[in-house]
This record gives C-alpha cells, sequence and structure tokens, in this order.
C-alpha cells in the first residue's frame, strides 16, 4: 500500500498543527476576584484550582491539536493506492483474465460464479480512462482475447463481458497467463493483470505461477460460499466394444462433493432400455452403481446416464458411445502347421472370431484381437509390441515347435494358479486346464526378466508364457495330435476363450473427449457433413474449416453425444463427450492459500478499482474533524459552561 497527496503543494500547512500548542502556552485568561480576609484562604483556593485544571488544559490542548490536524489532513488531501499502481498522470495498461471454465457456471445463492466475475471484470474496467488501454482474455480450454492487443475501447469490452456466456470447458490456467504477459510486455506505464476466477482446488492448487516480467497481478475471487455437488464422473463399458448380444457392464461413478449425505436418483438410458438406481452417499465419498445391457445388432448405441439434479447441472449427466462390432478379428500367421489347425479350429469353435490366414507380419493391416503365429523365430518385434498394447491378444509358437523329436511324456503343472487365466477354474466345474500328455517339447534360452510363465512342464521348462504386462504369449505346447491328446480334454476349449476372451471382460472402454477440443472425424477430407446433437447440455458443436486435405474435425462445445450425417442421411459415426471430472469438485482455495500461491492483493472488483485509482480519505478525516470539535465542545462545557 502507498499513500500519496493531491494538494501536496499545501504541505507548509503542516506547520499550523503547533497553533493550539502557541495558544496555550501565550493565552492568560483574566483570574477571578475573590473576597477573602487572609491569604491562607487564597492559598488554598489557588492549589485546589491548580491540581484540577492542569490535566483539563492538557486534554483541550490534545484535542484542539487533533482537531488542526484533521483539518490540514483534509485540504492536503491523501490517498491510498495499492503497490505498484499507476500515478494520477501515468498510463495504466490492465488485462482482465476471466475464468470461464465450467466449475464456473455452479450455482451460488441463485446467481452463477460466472455472473458473479463478470460483475467484478465490470467493476476492474469502469474506472479506466481515455488514455488507459485494456483487454480481456477468457480463460478456457484454448484461451483467447478480445482484442488482439492492448486497446482504449473499455465500452466494448464493458459491453463484452456482459454478453458473454460460460462454457463447459476446463481451463488453460498457464496459456491464459503466458497470453496476459505478452499483451503487456511492451505497453508504457503501469502493468497489471486481474484474475477473476473461483480459484478451483483442483485446477489452481498445483498450479505455479510463470514469469510475469514486472507486471503486478491482483486475485478476485468469485466463488462465494462453497458449494455442494453430486456428481457423475465416470461411464465405462466392459468389454469395450461388445458383440451383438453380448452381456454388457456399465460402471457408473457417482461423487457426492459436499459435508451431508444424499440420496440421488440414477437413470440409465440406451435405445429402448431405462434402468433406474437408488444410491446413499455419505460426506465426501463415491460409489459406483452398475448396469447391464446387451444389444441386439452391430453397430453405434449411445448411452446416457443422469443422476438427480443440482445446482450444478453440468456434470449430472455422461455418456457413451458403444460401438457393437459384428464379430472379432483373429489372424493366423505363417505356415500352415498342426498347431496352426488346431487354433482354428478351436476359435470357430467358439463363435466369435472371423478368422484371415496372412504369410507375414508385414502384410496385417487395421485392427485386431488377437494374432496367432505359427513360426516365431524368437526376434523381439516392435509390431509385435505394439499390437499387445493396444488389447490384441498375440501368440508366438517357436518355428521348430512342429520338428521336435519324440521323448518321454510330459506332463504339464500351473505355474502361476493366481493369475487371472486360471480364475475360471478355480472351483473345477471347468476341469484342470493342465490335464493332458506332451510327447515333445521345447528348451526354451533364458527369458526375460519380465516373463511370467503360465504352465510348464517342470521347473525348467515352461510351457505357457506371459511376456510382460501385456497380452503377448510365448506358446510351447505343441498340439499335433500324433504327440499330444490335451485339445480333447474337457478344459482345452474354456482356457483357450480365456486366453483370447478373457482379457475382454478386464478391459472397460470410456470416452475422454472433452469440450473445447477438437475431434477428427473419420470421414475423407473435404466430405461435407451434417452435425446433429442427440443428447446433451444444449448440442452445440460444428465443424471445423480445414485446409484441402486436411481431416475434418469437429469442435464440441458443450458434453453431448453427436452424430454426423452425410448429405445423403446416411449416419457416418457417434462421438461422446463429457465434462472433465475435475470440474466437478468445486471447492476453491482459501484466502491464505490464494495469497501464498498466487497473488498477495487480493481483494474484490470494486476494491481493486479503488486501490488502483486511489481510496480518498477526506471523507474520513472530515468525519475526524467534527468529532474531536464535539468532543472539545463538550469538555468545555463540563468544566467551564456550568459556572
Amino acid at each position: 500500500m502507498t499513500f500519496s497527496l493531491v494538494n501536496w503543494v499545501l504541505a507548509p500547512l503542516a506547520a499550523l498543527v503547533l497553533v493550539p500548542l502557541l495558544v496555550h502556552l501565550f493565552a492568560r485568561s483574566r483570574p477571578p476576584r475573590y473576597a477573602f480576609s487572609s491569604l491562607e484562604f487564597l492559598r488554598r483556593v489557588m492549589r485546589q484550582t491548580l491540581r484540577v485544571k492542569r490535566p483539563r488544559d492538557w486534554i483541550v490542548w490534545l484535542l484542539r491539536t487533533l482537531l488542526a490536524a484533521s483539518l490540514i489532513a483534509l485540504f492536503l488531501r491523501p490517498i491510498s493506492r495499492s503497490t505498484g499502481s499507476a500515478s494520477p498522470f501515468e498510463r495504466r495498461n490492465v488485462v482482465v483474465v476471466i475464468d470461464r471454465s465450467a466449475s464456473m457456471a455452479a450455482l451460488s445463492g441463485g446467481r452463477s460464479r460466472f455472473a458473479t466475475a463478470c460483475a467484478e471484470a465490470s467493476e476492474l474496467l469502469a474506472d479506466l480512462g481515455r488514455r488507459d488501454a485494456a483487454n480481456v482474455i477468457w480463460m478456457d480450454a484454448a484461451p483467447d482475447a478480445v482484442f488482439p492487443e492492448l486497446g482504449p475501447n473499455v465500452p466494448f469490452l464493458l459491453g463484452h463481458v456482459r454478453s458473454a456466456s460460460v462454457s463447459h470447458e476446463a481451463a488453460d490456467i498457464e496459456q491464459a497467463l503466458q497470453m496476459a504477459v505478452a499483451l503487456l510486455r511492451d505497453a508504457p506505464g503501469s502493468r497489471e493483470i486481474d484474475v477473476v476466477s473461483d480459484f478451483q482446488a483442483t485446477a489452481w492448487r498445483n498450479f505455479r505461477l510463470p514469469d510475469l516480467e514486472g507486471a503486478a497481478l491482483v486475485a478476485v475471487p468469485a466463488a462465494g460460499d462453497p458449494a455442494a455437488n453430486t456428481a457423475l464422473t465416470d461411464l465405462a463399458l466392459t468389454p469395450a466394444d461388445p458383440l451383438p448380444g453380448e452381456p454388457v457392464l456399465v460402471s457408473c461413478s457417482v461423487w457426492n462433493y459436499g459435508d451431508l449425505p444424499v440420496r440421488p436418483s440414477l437413470f440409465l438410458s440406451a435405445g429402448e432400455t431405462r434402468q433406474s438406481r437408488e444410491l446413499f452417499l455419505p460426506p465426501w465419498s463415491r460409489t459406483t452403481a452398475q448396469f447391464e445391457l446387451s444389444f441386439p445388432a452391430a453397430g453405434n448405441a449411445a448411452i446416457t446416464a443422469e443422476c438427480s439434479e443440482d445446482d450444478f447441472a453440468a456434470d449430472n449427466a455422461r455418456h457413451a458411445v458403444a460401438h457393437v462390432r459384428p464379430h472379432l478379428r483373429a489372424g493366423v500367421v505363417g505356415t500352415r502347421t498342426p498347431t496352426a489347425d488346431v487354433w482354428e479350429r478351436a476359435l470357430r469353435a467358439l463363435g466369435l472370431f472371423r478368422i484371415e490366414n496372412h504369410a507375414a507380419l508385414d502384410t496385417l493391416e487395421g485392427d485386431w484381437d488377437a494374432l496367432l503365429l505359427t513360426d516365431w523365430n524368437g526376434e523381439p518385434s516392435d509390431r509385435l509390441r505394439q499390437f499387445a498394447r493396444q488389447g490384441t491378444v498375440v501368440v508366438c509358437a517357436p518355428s521348430a515347435l512342429d520338428r521336435l523329436a519324440p521323448s518321454p511324456p510330459l506332463r504339464l503343472v500351473v505355474a502361476a494358479p493366481d493369475d487371472p487365466l486360471f480364475t475360471l477354474f478355480a472351483q473345477g466345474a471347468y476341469g484342470d486346464p493342465a490335464r493332458g500328455f506332451f510327447n515333445a517339447a521345447l528348451a526354451l534360452p533364458a527369458l526375460p526378466a519380465d516373463a511370467i510363465p503360465l504352465l510348464s512342464y517342470g521347473p525348467d521348462r515352461p510351457a505357457l508364457v506371459r511376456l510382460g504386462r501385456d497380452p503377448l504369449y510365448l506358446w510351447n505346447l505343441d498340439l499335433d495330435p500324433a504327440n499330444t491328446d490335451w485339445p480333447q480334454q474337457a478344459a482345452f476349449l474354456p482356457l483357450f476363450g480365456e486366453l483370447f476372451l478373457g482379457l475382454r471382460g478386464r478391459m472397460s472402454g470410456n470416452s475422454d473427449r472433452l469440450p473445447g477440443i477438437p475431434i477428427p472425424l473419420d470421414v475423407p477430407p473435404g466430405t461435407p457433413i451434417e452435425l446433429h446433437a442427440i443428447a446433451g447440455m444444449d448440442g452445440s458443436a460444428q465443424p471445423l474449416p480445414a485446409a484441402p486435405g486436411a481431416p475434418v474435425r469437429l469442435l464440441p462445445n458443450a458434453p453431448g453425444i453427436f452424430e454426423w450425417r452425410s448429405p445423403e442421411n446416411e449416419r457416418q459415426g457417434l462421438v461422446a463427450v463429457n465434462l472433465f471430472p475435475g470440474e466437478s469438485d468445486l471447492r476453491p482455495l482459501t484466502d491464505a492459500e490464494v495469497r501464498d500461491h498466487i497473488s498477495s492483493t487480493l481483494v474484490s472488483g470494486r476494491r481493486a478499482r479503488d486501490l488502483r485509482e486511489g481510496v480518498e480519505w477526506w471523507p474520513w478525516l472530515l468525519a475526524l474533524a467534527l468529532a474531536w470539535a464535539l468532543l472539545e465542545g463538550l469538555a468545555l462545557w463540563i468544566w467551564e459552561g456550568r459556572r
């Protein structure tokens, strides 16, 4: 805080504060006359009068001195400004950064945080003069400024702020502040960045300010009281891409961000299916509600979950798109061997795969659910690892597996009984997965450190090995009917199904598409499309203009499910867009946290404007002078006026 005097040329008047002291020292009042008969009575009167009058005189002198000081300060007109503010004759450059992320839509007392933020921003802009320059930056997923540079057209900025609306996006705080610093970098005069935000803790607590290059930063909170909120934060499908008629588990995560227990109702809709759940959530807790669905035919199906309404509507619904596939895709790569023939018969018996035969790995295109290599040479392949990381089950049989010489019969044992592959067999209902004999097996070299033997012939001869955490397997099991009876065992087909289908029951899919983030569409470049919103907040989305040959992209502005069609009205695809889960926790930073991590200047918009323009002290000084005058008059009336 800095202080200055508007009428500093009148500073010599401060010497007048000595006038009451001079009056007190040199003024002589005429002593009263007394009738007395001896000096003894006069001495008594003088002693009594001096004992009482001397402290009274000092009090009157002090009151008169304070009165004189207040009147002198009144004429000097002191004002106070925030540290770093411009002088009255210096140009002010102000950038107001307004948070319009999704959390700003929360209601408090019937008014949204964003409406409060716009009112505070209007106060910040209202006092700027013609020589000052300003700009407004909207802080969302892609921050943008109203003007390309600082400008004096403050009335236009005020109109823009008053007509703005909140977004459903997460805020890129760092980019917004860097943009503000760039706007102020070469501006002459004082430079100030005013951040108007709810300072949501999940977004700001771990944020570190960039270099402000000497600009002052003022924090203007717009959150008000902490708002309780019940939020849908996740919607996941297991399996991620179901088949027609396959059971699909829909998991909905619901949070209670509040101090009181709540009993929300949860509704799920998928096509003609409607389901509901009644939930109970203690304070600051999460629960997961599950629904089971199935889809009769292949195609894209929209799924929407909704919970009871509250003061923050943006996270009361969540959306997903189920890509129902007609079949799974399996590829058998390499030369034909007895093991490959058994693999194909087992895959057909499962009834879910369409099998394709390929001579080499290089001929594979597109996405695959299963790949079986019959003549793997043992060399590591980045492409195999890439397929496995994408969820493809990759089984590699060494090329020498079908050229083994007979040996004494070998028996299998389960080397990792706690592995999820054997969960189905834990109760014994599906038989023993290790039952059967083999006449030959490869002696494998040393395995990588991350290899996990699942089946083995003994301590030093693994039969089925998972290489790492991804579904990449080494197959040391010769399935030639002349060398083994394992494929004829009852547990063989269930184990084979668990190997290729068990992962589907553990892989969930959910939408990570966010409002404000462009989405590439799977259509040829330059293809005209028509957008339709079939669910969501307000259905706002638009195709982005693209250069010739560039992919077509969609820019969603709100959560929802968006469909695009060809000009012939044929559906091209669906996409689900959801609110960023971090926006649902509406708790703001405390004032102490804002001062420690963001700005030591934490004020309202009106107070920030007053500190920047200067707070006039004259009304308080005038009231103080009147108070001293009244106190002096009252004191004199009490002590002398009654005589």
